[in-house]
């Protein structure tokens, strides 16, 4: 018989408590409140989670790995929370969303270990793999999902390992706000000079660290800086709510640029997708003297938040979501159409007046959220107002087209 060290036996037993508790973390479907035990998912849902294939992909994932983990959560035999969603496997265990997508990211890390001595870039190309993996593993990113939690912090710890090996290394801001700090990434394209930064937000299910391709392939070669910051309620600045003053971090951080001596702090521009683009079109008014331009990229401005049968058409996913960043629970979200309409930029009085400085709508037909209404609102109430249009033919294509096409308006407004 071979006796094991007792150092060892020891760490398998913190490991062992350490399954077994994650065995019985509550599944990601049931963390928000929002229903009740006999709760019935309509008849034509099958997957709790909407897929984010497109931006999946476009951040740099797989398509092959996708299908395959997505098939492995699909064929489990491990009982759900819900039978009729796949992705409701509970348990840390076969089946179940988090943990599958983490073993995926875990053979990216180890596979990045292998390759530290033969190719850096090689090797941060695996970590920004792992990276994305833990950060799909933690999606849709709710509050109280804590295996949802235990990925997240892995996907920023891998993804700073990577930034050790980017062309010039990730650093991170730290600003001061009330008594905490808001985290942010800053990528540099070059250490010669301070050069030009876009601020980069996403919407309330992307995390910062998912725009690494984004700066690589379109803003480095451009020349631009990219600083990405989470908006309330989501990574690391889930710690504040969303509310109507959603873009109170990011104009927090604008205001904060001065005091960093890697960028050149006059001459700044945002871009915002989804939500994010909500949040870039308010800053664009409320501090016109921080920014030279925005872009939004399917940003909802106005239509959706006064259109009253909103939450009937969102999916459960989405209720959760919402839920989750008003930090909210079930009762308020029957209430949610009225409160809805606080973020409209219209009805707080900003998007019915004339903005100060250029601003850029990509939109794509048929998007509901963000409709033709709200792209003439911005793009009439802008000097130098334009619009991209994004084709559903082929949409991978035709993003990252509208991002070349984003950054090429950017650069000339930015001189």
């Amino acid at each position: 018989m071979v006796h094991r060290p007792a150092m060892d036996m020891k760490e398998d037993s913190v490991g062992a408590r350490a399954g077994v508790q994650r065995s019985r973390e509550a599944e990601t479907s049931t963390v928000s409140g929002n229903r009740d035990k006999d709760w019935v998912p309509p008849k034509d849902l099958h997957w709790y989670r909407e897929h984010r294939f497109l931006r999946w992909i476009l951040a740099g994932a797989d398509p092959i790995t996708v299908q395959e983990v997505l098939a492995r959560i699909a064929a489990s035999d491990n009982p759900r929370s819900y039978e009729q969603l796949l992705d409701t496997v509970e348990g840390y265990r076969s089946g179940n969303w988090v943990y599958e997508w983490s073993q995926e990211a875990a053979k990216c890390r180890a596979e990045a270990k292998e390759l530290e001595d033969v190719s850096h870039q090689d090797a941060r190309d695996a970590l920004l793999r792992a990276s994305l993996y833990y950060t799909i593993a933690s999606y849709p990113h709710l509050r109280d999902d804590h295996l949802a939690l235990e990925a997240r912090v892995k996907a920023n710890q891998t993804y700073r390992s990577a930034g050790r090996w980017f062309a010039c290394p990730l650093r991170i801001l730290e600003v001061p706000y009330k008594g905490h700090k808001i985290i942010g990434s800053l990528h540099l394209p070059h250490d010669d000079f301070p050069p030009p930064v876009v601020m980069v937000c996403g919407g309330g299910d992307v995390l910062q660290s998912g725009f690494f391709h984004l700066f690589d392939k379109v803003l480095r070669p451009a020349g631009f800086a990219m600083l990405t910051v989470d908006m309330p309620g989501v990574g690391h600045s889930e710690r504040w709510p969303i509310n109507e003053d959603v873009s109170r971090l990011h104009q927090e951080v604008l205001e904060y640029l001065p005091n960093c001596p890697w960028v050149d702090d006059k001459r700044v521009a945002m871009i915002g997708m989804r939500m994010g683009g909500n949040i870039a079109t308010r800053l664009g008014y409320l501090r016109p003297n921080l920014l030279r331009a925005v872009v939004n990229i399917g940003g909802p401005l106005h239509q959706v938040f006064v259109n009253g049968d909103f939450t009937s058409k969102i999916s459960p996913m989405l209720k959760d979501q919402i839920a989750s960043r008003l930090y909210s629970d079930a009762t308020e979200m029957k209430n949610f159409a009225v409160k809805a309409q606080t973020f409209s930029l219209v009805r707080q009085g900003i998007l019915s007046r004339r903005s100060r400085i250029p601003m850029l709508a990509v939109g794509m037909e048929g998007d509901e959220q963000f409709p033709e209404s709200d792209i003439k609102l911005m793009v009439h109430a802008s000097p130098n107002g334009e619009r991209i249009r994004v084709e559903r033919a082929d949409m991978i294509h035709s993003m990252e087209n509208a991002f070349s096409q984003s950054v090429d308006w950017l650069k000339a407004h930015m001189k």
